[in-house]
C-alpha cells in the first residue's frame, strides 16, 4: 500500500494527540493509487494498547500484496539480477532472488479479471502461476511466502487462506484489494500485546498504527465530533502494526540523576509511556530503585487512591506511567501540601497545570511549547537534564554567597559599633577610637570588597553533597551565629586590650602624649582592619568545613580583592596622614597588627571543630539547623521508611 503526497486531495479533520485518549487521528480524502478510487481514510496512531482496542482486523503480513507499480518491481529485479543469480546458485534450499528472465515463475494475480474465480483456484492447485498478458497486465504483485519442501526442492506459495474476501467485510469498508486483511482474533491480540511488552522491556517506545477506508462519509457530521474514539470503536480499524522507537538516554543523564540523589533531591518520573517502558528507562537512569522500596504506578490507579493510600504510596512512588496532566498536577499538589519543594519539567501544553503548581517549573527551550514556557519559571535552552543539576548547583551557590556576606557583615557591624560606642563613652573627650574617615574605609571593606570577594566563589560539586535546606530554615543559621558571636568576641577583646593596655604592652603614654594617642588609635584601627581581612577567609565556609582555603585558587576575584584591601590598608596607615588621621607605624606595630588579625584563622578553626549540638545543648533556646550528609541520612523516602520499620518506629513517615 502506497500513499504519496499527490494522492491526498485534502485533509478533512485532525484530532490532535490527547493525554486522555493517548492517540491522535487524521482523516484525509484521497484517490487510491491501486484502483484510482476516491476514498476517505482515517489514520490513527498512539499507544498500542489503545489503538488495538479499536481494531477488528489486521493486515495479512505473510500474504500481503505489494502496492507497487509493476515497472518499479521489475526495475528492482533488474538491478539485483547479477547478485541474485550468484546467490541463487549458492543457496541449497531454493532461489533467494528471481532474475527477470524467469518472470513467468513469479506468482502473479490479475485482479482486474478476478483473482478469486475458480479458474485461478484450479491453476493454483496445479502449481501454475496465473499468466499476465497484454493489456491485462496487473500492477499488483503477490509477495509470496516460500517454504521449502522436505521431500525436494519444490516450492509452495502461502497466499493466506484465512484472508477475508470483500463480501465478508462491512458494507462501508472501502476494501483495498492490494492489502489483504485477517480478522483480529484472540491469538493475534496476544501476540501483539506480547510484542509491545517485549519492546517496552527493552526501553523502546511503542506506537500502534491503524487505518480505515470509507466509501462515503458525511464530512459535516465528522467536523462536529470532538473526539473520534467512539466513532472508530464503532466502525472498527485495520491494524497496520506495532512500531518501536529507540530514544537513547543523553550522555550524562545517569550521572546527573545520581548527582541529584546525592544532593537529597528525589527524582520522580511521570510519563505517558506504559509501565514496562517507563520501568526500563527509569532503571537505566537510576530513578527506579526497587531494592530501596521504590514503586511504579499507572495513572488510572493513581487517581483512585484514597488519601490514606496516597500518604503511604506517594513517598515511595518513583515512576508514574500512563499518566494524564491531572495526575501530574495532583502529584505536585500532594507533595507541596506535605512540605516538599517541588520542581517540574515539561515541554507540552498539557504540562502547563503542573508547571504552574510547582515551586519551580522548568520548560524546554527547544522542544517546549509557548504555553509550557509561559507557565514555567525557568526555560532550559538546551533541553538537557544536566542543566537542572547545574541550576540546583548555582542556586545553592547564590544562597551560600548571601550567607557568607551576611556572616562577614554582621561580624564587622557588631564589633565596629560596640568598639566605637564604648571607646567614645570612656574617652574624656567623648571621641571614638575610629574616626569618620576610618569607618568609611572599614565600611568599604565590609560592603563593596567583601561582597565581591565572598559572592564570586564558583559553584562546585561539593555543593551537591549535602542535604537541602528546608523552606522554613532561617537565613542566618545556628552555625553562622556561632561564628559571628565567636569572631565578634575575639575582635572586641583584642581591640580593647590594644586600646586600654597600651601603656603596659607598648609603653605608650597616650594620656599625656597626643602623638602617642594618634599612634595608639592607628594601631587599633590597623589591627581591626587586619582582623576583617583574615576573617574573610573564615567566612568562605558555612557548614563547619575545616579547610577555609579550599578551592581558593578557583576564585581570582577573592585573591585580587584581598590584595587590594591589603595594599589600601598599607597606604592609608603609612601615608594617610591628616586625611585619615593616622600615623606611620613601625615594624613592631605592624607585626602586632598582623598577628592580631591572624588570630581570626585559628579561632575560626576552633569554632568549626566545636559541635553544633554541644552549643545547642548549652543554649537550648536558640534554634539550630543540623546539616546532614545524604549518605548518612538515607535520603530517599523509601529507604527512610524501611529504616524506620527495622528500627521499630511506628510513625508513618519514619521521621527521627
Amino acid at each position: 500500500m502506497q500513499l504519496r503526497e499527490g494522492d491526498v486531495e485534502r485533509c478533512v479533520q485532525v484530532w490532535p494527540f490527547s493525554s486522555e485518549r493517548k492517540t491522535m487521528s487524521t482523516l484525509v480524502k484521497l484517490r487510491r493509487r491501486e484502483d484510482n478510487r476516491p476514498v476517505w481514510r482515517l489514520y490513527v496512531k498512539g499507544a498500542p494498547e489503545t489503538v488495538i482496542q479499536s481494531c477488528r482486523w489486521i493486515v495479512d503480513v505473510d500474504g500481503a500484496f505489494q502496492a507497487q507499480d509493476q515497472h518499479e518491481v521489475l526495475n528492482e529485479r533488474n538491478a539485483a539480477s547479477a547478485s541474485a543469480l550468484s546467490l541463487a546458485d549458492a543457496d541449497d534450499e531454493g532461489d533467494l532472488f528471481t532474475p527477470p528472465s524467469f518472470r513467468a515463475d513469479i506468482p502473479q494475480i490479475n485482479l482486474d479479471h478476478g483473482s478469486d474465480n475458480d479458474d485461478d483456484d484450479n491453476n493454483d492447485s496445479e502449481g501454475d502461476a496465473p499468466a499476465i498478458q497484454g493489456t491485462s497486465l496487473s500492477p499488483y504483485l503477490l509477495s509470496a511466502h516460500y517454504t521449502a519442501s522436505n521431500n525436494g526442492c519444490s516450492d509452495t506459495t502461502d497466499v493466506g487462506e484465512e484472508m477475508l474476501s470483500p463480501s465478508a467485510l462491512p458494507s462501508n469498508f472501502a476494501h483495498n484489494p492490494a492489502v489483504p486483511v485477517l480478522p483480529l482474533d484472540e491469538a493475534t491480540l496476544h501476540d501483539l500485546r506480547r510484542t509491545v511488552s517485549d519492546y517496552a522491556s527493552r526501553a523502546l517506545r511503542t506506537i500502534g498504527l491503524a487505518y480505515r477506508d470509507f466509501d462515503a462519509l458525511d464530512e459535516a457530521e465528522v467536523a462536529l465530533r470532538e473526539s473520534d474514539v467512539e466513532w472508530r470503536n464503532a466502525v472498527g480499524l485495520v491494524c497496520l502494526g506495532i512500531f518501536a522507537i529507540e530514544d537513547p538516554l543523553r550522555d550524562g543523564v545517569t550521572d546527573a540523576v545520581r548527582q541529584c540523589q546525592s544532593a537529597g533531591v528525589v527524582v520522580r518520573m511521570v510519563t505517558g509511556d506504559n509501565a514496562l517502558t517507563a520501568r526500563a528507562i527509569a532503571t537505566q537512569c537510576g530513578i527506579f530503585t526497587p531494592g530501596m522500596g521504590g514503586l511504579i504506578l499507572e495513572g488510572p490507579k493513581f487517581r483512585k487512591l484514597s488519601p490514606a493510600q496516597m500518604d503511604f504510596i506517594v513517598p515511595r512512588l518513583q515512576v508514574l506511567a500512563r499518566s494524564s496532566p491531572e495526575d501530574k498536577r495532583m502529584l505536585v499538589e500532594w507533595l507541596r501540601t506535605h512540605g516538599e519543594v517541588v520542581a517540574v519539567t515539561g515541554d507540552g501544553t498539557n504540562d502547563g497545570p503542573a508547571l504552574k503548581a510547582a515551586n519551580v517549573g522548568f520548560s524546554m527551550g527547544i522542544a517546549g511549547t509557548e504555553v509550557a514556557k509561559e507557565a514555567s519559571s525557568i526555560v532550559l535552552m538546551d533541553d538537557n537534564f544536566k542543566s537542572i543539576v547545574r541550576a540546583c548547583m548555582w542556586g545553592r551557590s547564590v544562597n551560600d554567597a548571601v550567607k557568607r556576606f551576611l556572616q562577614f557583615q554582621l561580624t564587622v557591624n557588631v564589633t565596629a559599633v560596640l568598639i566605637a560606642f564604648v571607646s567614645s563613652i570612656v574617652d574624656s573627650e567623648e571621641k571614638s577610637v575610629f574616626t569618620a574617615i576610618q569607618l568609611l574605609w572599614i565600611n568599604l571593606i565590609m560592603d563593596t570588597f567583601a561582597a565581591l570577594a565572598l559572592a564570586t566563589d564558583p559553584p562546585t560539586d561539593e555543593l551537591l553533597a549535602r542535604y537541602p535546606e528546608k523552606q522554613s530554615s532561617p537565613l542566618i543559621t545556628f552555625t553562622m551565629w556561632k561564628h559571628i558571636i565567636g569572631q565578634s568576641v575575639l575582635q572586641i577583646v583584642v581591640c580593647f586590650l590594644t586600646l586600654y593596655a597600651a601603656d603596659d604592652i607598648f609603653h605608650l603614654h597616650a594620656v599625656n602624649n597626643s602623638q602617642d594617642m594618634v599612634v595608639l588609635r592607628t594601631l587599633v584601627f590597623n589591627t581591626f582592619a587586619w582582623m576583617q581581612i583574615f576573617n574573610e577567609f573564615n567566612c568562605r565556609v558555612l557548614h563547619n568545613e575545616l579547610n577555609c582555603f579550599q578551592n581558593i585558587h578557583r576564585n581570582p576575584f577573592f585573591i585580587g580583592i584581598v590584595l587590594i584591601s591589603v595594599l589600601g590598608q598599607v597606604i592609608i596607615v603609612q601615608w594617610g596622614g591628616a586625611a585619615f588621621q593616622t600615623a606611620a607605624l613601625s615594624a613592631k606595630y605592624w607585626g602586632f597588627s598582623i598577628a592580631g588579625g591572624f588570630l581570626s584563622l585559628p579561632v575560626g578553626l576552633v569554632l568549626r571543630l566545636i559541635p553544633d549540638q554541644l552549643i545547642g545543648w548549652m543554649f537550648p533556646f536558640v534554634s539550630q539547623d543540623v546539616y546532614k550528609k545524604p549518605q548518612s541520612l538515607a535520603w530517599q523516602p523509601p529507604a527512610q521508611n524501611l529504616r524506620s520499620k527495622l528500627a521499630g518506629d511506628s510513625s508513618p513517615e519514619g521521621k527521627d
